[in-house]
């Protein structure tokens, strides 16, 4: 909204030649003097920050004293004319609210009746918003409630896109007549990734590897323009927080918050019969799962199976990864590189764990709907054996490493991986699956 705002009014300026005084539709503008960065002993340090814990940020008080790009306004010598917006005209409000935009919309909930229905079997399923998580999404609600039951999506934001993003997911679900299924917020930061004093910001290090532009975050974080043309949910993302979530402070409207992962997967342990189970089909970085895991055996007693999509068992040395923009990792594949200790966790923890790995996927995004057609017990397409290895995942802290997955015959964990050998379209009806 701010970037459609900022482009409004730039446009508008444009427009007009010689308009030294920024005159636009949208907003009233005025020059201000504005400085930039720190200053020490009055002077301007031309410091630029080197890290989360750069010792020139902080002062013996233990208090922040750095600025780095923290504009103010300010008197006399030190600052420099700029021409800012500093009021949205009224009369032009309505081009970037909604409701006005719309009229006739209306906030609808959709959700289906299932009542007497008996519903298959419970599925969570864990996605960081690729185009090909999507596709899985979508298969997954085209599978009838009696096959499949999904319970709820939780949204990993150390992948492809960012967690504003996850209001793509409410729109698909409402397209879908899907209002009821819960959506939860994970960790934007990879295991191990946070600030140990200040767990809001953290470092990086992986998710570097994912490009911004053309191909990465922009085509992700709008479904490469299918976005737009989904049908709104009334549901939105919203960073509204309060004091008992963590937040420094109150904010005006806690209740909108958007649900944690972790929030989401208690109270659905909480709402199933005794001796039910549920299945993860996780799409992206292994964030989420490792959260729920590290939560306790409380939380993780009603695990069934978790079903993978990702990981590189590589065949000799020409047989490499896919993780883009990291060039010296020649072997692991971008989920387990994306949170390497997430994924060694989750491999170490003892559940069950079916591995359907990136061998497989000779198209990335169609390749992920595979676990969706596996949950799906879709005979007519796809036929499938399965072989058992003891599988670790290398989490060094070395970016040429990290990500990897070694057969470990003495800590790896059992993982049922399927087997690229024996995976093909269905050509006859006599099959069964082990």
């Amino acid at each position: 909204m701010w970037d459609s705002f900022l482009s409004g009014v730039a446009a508008s300026i444009m427009l007009t030649e010689n308009n030294v005084n920024g005159e636009n539709e949208f907003a009233e503008m005025e020059y201000m003097n504005i400085t930039f960065g720190l200053r020490r002993d009055g002077v301007h340090s031309g410091h630029v920050q080197t890290g989360l814990r750069d010792p020139f940020r902080i002062a013996k008080n233990g208090k922040g004293r750095c600025k780095d790009g923290y504009t103010a306004e300010v008197t006399g010598e030190g600052g420099v004319r700029v021409l800012v917006a500093v009021l949205n005209k009224k009369e032009q409000s309505g081009k970037f609210n909604f409701t006005k935009q719309f009229p006739h919309y209306k906030e609808v909930l959709y959700r289906p009746d299932l009542k007497g229905r008996q519903l298959g079997k419970k599925v969570v399923f864990d996605m960081d918003m690729s185009a090909g998580d999507f596709l899985a999404l979508f298969y997954l609600l085209k599978l009838p409630v009696e096959v499949v039951d999904l319970k709820a999506i939780i949204v990993s934001p150390t992948g492809w896109a960012n967690a504003a993003t996850i209001d793509v997911v409410y729109d698909l679900l409402h397209m879908m007549g899907r209002d009821d299924i819960p959506v939860g917020l994970g960790d934007v930061f990879a295991v191990n990734q946070t600030d140990p004093i200040f767990s809001a910001i953290g470092d990086c290090k992986y998710i570097k590897a994912i490009p911004h532009g053309s191909g990465g975050f922009l085509d992700s974080d709008t479904l490469y323009g299918l976005a737009r043309d989904l049908p709104r949910s009334p549901r939105r993302y919203t960073a509204e927080n309060s004091v008992k979530f963590g937040a420094p402070r109150d904010t005006e409207h806690p209740e909108l918050r958007q649900p944690l992962t972790l929030e989401i997967w208690q109270s659905l342990i909480e709402s199933l019969t005794p001796g039910s189970k549920v299945t993860i089909l996780t799409n992206g970085p292994l964030t989420n799962v490792a959260k729920i895991i590290l939560s306790g055996e409380k939380s993780t007693s009603a695990i069934e199976e978790i079903l993978l999509v990702g990981g590189h068992i590589g065949k000799n040395e020409t047989d490499k990864g896919n993780v883009i923009n990291t060039p010296t990792n020649k072997f692991a594949e971008l989920n387990m590189f994306l949170d390497p200790s997430a994924a060694k966790r989750v491999f170490e923890s003892g559940h069950k764990i079916t591995l359907v790995s990136v061998d497989l996927l000779q198209d990335m995004f169609l390749g992920e709907i595979l676990g969706a057609v596996i949950l799906g017990g879709n005979e007519l397409f796809l036929k499938t054996m399965y072989i058992v290895k003891n599988l670790g995942v290398l989490a060094t802290g070395m970016l040429s490493k990290d990500g990897q997955i070694t057969i470990d015959e003495n800590s790896g964990g059992l993982v049922r991986v399927l087997d690229s050998n024996h995976v093909s379209r269905r050509r006859s009806r006599s099959h069964t699956y082990p």
